[in-house]
């Protein structure tokens, strides 16, 4: 049959269509909405060639007919009229401890030279193996942010960064083991509003006050654990006018001898609102003169060498609303530490720790104190009853700490503290019955620390649905009772439970296998629970969020019993106690999966058969016992690679052979 004239030209015109589309007028007008300069795209793809992505995350990158307009990258931004690539931000994500998420690795490309309107270069998180590629960064003259935090940096800073005038952004912090002996290269910086040079070694930098007295427009400057060199009081610099620093942070510097270094900053400027000078093992900082700075917020002198009371002058900072003097001398009566706070400070301080101290006395009246909510006097000698002088603070809805001082009677009435995050009184004398009562009100409550306190019971009805979900709960040293606590499995989001030593004489419950399976830290050592232990017993998906660090689990001096095949669900231990208890069979051979284990004790038991080979994988291991088992055969061979061990035991077994020469 004949087709039709009709459909034939149709074919004929999609056919021209398809030509064109490979490289006629169609093709070159796709080719010319192409943003991406060549050059500057050829430069991106050998920086990506250098580099080791395990994640794919410059999957976007490449050479590939739809990959070729890189203004589209991930992490790539071209300028809207010229093109030109102007910012390259390729941060990785991390923990708040600085553990690095899906990092790039590898060597920085200085094909990147070639990205001459760079004004944004962040490459932070990432993990580059002590590469230093500083040599090259100085040429970058357009360049305006510039953060390589955390990114593995060694050896000097070049002088070369301060042909970077136009920085306003710097950071180089956590870089330990980068140094600069002449800071000449950071007194060039002039536009600086940015700098964190934290943890970066500065000790031989004789000159850094200098430096820092022409950056003019400085307005955050992070200098912690930076080996800040001693200034002599003769040498320090002249001040021509305030700059306007907010935020000062010379946290965990040990060499500065005299307070008036820190002085010279609050004449450096009028402006601030932020100050940590804490861990800096002074003894004056309290003689320091804050009167100046009418702006203060935060003021950190935690972890000094503090003694006596705190002067009057800080109840008179009408805009102060954190105040940290922990971890030091302190020993003045709690009252008068508190008078001397009085004052415009009453209707401002929101936060107050002075935690780790030697005060003492009974609790004085808060309540003036009228937006406090994070209150912390742990570990000092205060007495009394909490009850009786209970502390009235309407807007306490963060923290209370109480712990580890000499506190009698009983629990006070909580439902006045509805908003109340963490309520921390362990290690106290206190006495008498918990029960839900206390709590139900609590319903945001996040932290329940009340162990330690011997004569205190917590008895709860075992139908009660508590209205929170406790991230934290340690109840260890009370009475508990002879069951387990029922409401526990209502706690979802437990990372932390400790129940040890509270006097529980129960059956395992069935819901304790999935309660297990959250807690980064379980602590059940030193009751009567018997039992076996559930088949989904800390089966851990290691992919939960926060779940980044080592797994301690104690649950030694008890009567449980079974295998102890679990041990192979998770990658993620750090600390396994299980001494004195019924378990048996063979040990597990998955220590391979295990390598951040540094305690392990199985002690007491009833396992057999050879200590498995694997064991040798566990590189951090520093102490080992097996003792009291009937285990068999020999040493293996593989332990010599422990080389963190400290003390092994294997008595009351029945191994044989020689005792190896390592």
């Amino acid at each position: 049959m004949a087709i039709p004239n009709k459909i034939l030209h149709l074919l004929h015109l999609f056919s021209t269509i398809l030509i064109m589309s490979s490289g006629g007028v169609f093709g070159q007008h796709y080719w010319s909405s192409i943003r991406c300069l060549e050059r500057e795209r050829q430069a991106l793809l050998k920086f990506k060639d250098e580099l080791v992505d395990e994640f794919g995350r410059l999957s976007s990158w490449g050479v590939g007919n739809h990959k070729r307009e890189c203004c589209k990258w991930r992490g790539v931004h071209c300028h809207n009229r010229t093109n030109h690539v102007t910012q390259l931000n390729l941060r990785a994500q991390s923990t708040p401890f600085f553990h690095r998420i899906a990092p790039l690795k590898g060597k920085v490309s200085s094909s990147l030279l070639e990205l001459k309107h760079l004004t944004y270069l962040d490459l932070s998180y990432n993990d580059f193996d002590s590469s230093n590629f500083l040599q090259f960064i100085g040429s970058f003259e357009k360049l305006q942010y510039l953060n390589l935090s955390i990114v593995g940096l060694s050896g000097p800073i070049p002088q070369s960064i301060g042909n970077l005038s136009n920085l306003i952004y710097l950071d180089f912090s956590w870089n330990i083991g980068l140094y600069s002996g002449n800071l000449d290269w950071l007194s060039r910086l002039g536009s600086l509003k940015f700098l964190d040079l934290s943890y970066v070694k500065l000790g031989n930098a004789s000159n850094w006050l200098q430096a820092i007295s022409k950056l003019t427009s400085i307005k955050q400057l992070h200098l912690k654990g930076s080996e800040l060199p001693d200034v002599r009081p003769s040498s320090l610099p002249f001040i021509n006018s305030s700059a306007p620093l907010a935020i000062l942070d010379l946290s965990l510097n040990f060499a500065i001898s005299s307070s008036m270094q820190f002085q010279w900053f609050l004449n450096f400027s009028k402006s601030l609102t932020f100050i940590d000078f804490s861990y800096s093992n002074r003894t004056d900082l309290l003689s320091v003169s804050f009167d100046n700075q009418i702006f203060l917020e935060h003021l950190d002198l935690s972890g000094n060498v503090l003694q006596g009371g705190i002067p009057k002058s800080l109840g008179n900072m009408s805009n102060l609303i954190h105040l940290g003097l922990q971890g030091n001398h302190l020993s003045a009566q709690l009252s008068e530490l508190m008078m001397n706070l009085s004052g415009p400070l009453e209707n401002k301080l929101q936060y107050l720790d002075l935690s780790d101290n030697m005060i003492s006395g009974s609790l004085p009246d808060f309540s003036r104190f009228s937006f406090l909510n994070h209150l912390r006097l742990g570990h000092n000698k205060l007495n009394g009853s909490i009850a009786k002088a209970f502390l009235n603070i309407p807007r306490l809805i963060h923290h209370l700490d109480l712990s580890s001082n000499n506190f009698t009677g009983t629990i006070p009435d909580l439902t006045t503290y509805p908003f109340l995050e963490d309520l921390v009184l362990g290690s106290n004398n206190l006495e008498g019955i918990v029960t839900e009562s206390h709590l139900f009100n609590l319903s945001r409550l996040q932290k329940l620390d009340l162990s330690s306190n011997s004569l205190l019971t917590v008895n709860c009805s075992p139908h009660w649905v508590p209205p929170f979900q406790l991230k934290a709960i340690s109840l260890s040293g009370c009475k508990i009772g002879h069951r387990f606590p029922q409401w526990l499995q209502f706690q979802r989001k437990l990372k932390f439970l400790d129940i040890s030593s509270s006097q529980i004489a129960d059956t395992i419950p069935h819901w304790f296998g999935e309660l297990a399976s959250r807690p980064m830290y379980l602590n059940a050592s030193n009751n009567d629970i018997h039992g076996i232990l559930p088949e989904s017993f800390f089966n851990i998906n290691t992919s939960i969020e926060g779940i980044f660090y080592g797994i301690v689990l104690d649950l030694s001096r008890n009567r449980i019993t079974g295998q102890v095949t679990f041990l192979c669900h998770n990658e993620k231990w750090e600390f396994i106690d299980l001494s004195d208890n019924i378990f048996f069979g063979h040990l597990p051979n998955c220590a391979t999966n295990s390598r951040m284990l540094t305690f392990l004790n199985l002690a007491n038991n009833h396992f057999f058969g050879e200590i498995p080979n694997s064991i040798g994988s566990l590189e951090w291991l520093v102490s080992l016992n097996l003792r009291n088992n009937n285990l068999s055969g020999g040493i293996p061979e593989s332990l010599r690679n422990c080389e963190w061990l400290e003390s092994i035991d294997l008595g009351g077994n029945m191994l044989t052979g020689n005792i190896p020469t390592w």
